[in-house]
C-alpha cells in the first residue's frame, strides 16, 4: 500500500496534482528566467517612444513649412 496523505482514499489525486504543482514550479521558473532580460530591454522603451515623438514633431514641422510655403517661392528655387 502507498503511503502519504489520502483524501477520501485517492492516491492517484494526490499525484496527479503534485505532478501539476512540479510542472507549474518550472514553468514559473523558466518564465523568471526570461522575465529578466525582458525586463531590461523594456526600460528602454520610454527613452525609444520619446525620441520617434520628437521625429514625429520635427517631420511635422517640416511638412508644415513646406505646404505653407507659397507656390511662387517654390517655383524660384526649382527653376534654377
Amino acid at each position: 500500500m502507498q503511503e502519504g496523505i489520502v483524501l477520501n482514499g485517492n492516491i492517484k489525486l494526490y499525484d496527479e496534482l503534485g505532478e501539476l504543482a512540479r510542472y507549474l514550479e518550472t514553468a514559473m521558473r523558466k518564465m523568471s528566467e526570461i522575465g529578466a532580460p525582458m525586463l531590461a530591454n523594456s526600460a528602454q522603451l520610454p527613452q525609444a517612444s520619446a525620441h520617434l515623438l520628437d521625429l514625429n514633431k520635427a517631420i511635422v514641422r517640416s511638412w508644415r513649412r513646406v505646404w505653407e510655403r507659397p507656390l511662387t517661392s517654390w517655383r524660384k528655387t526649382t527653376s534654377t
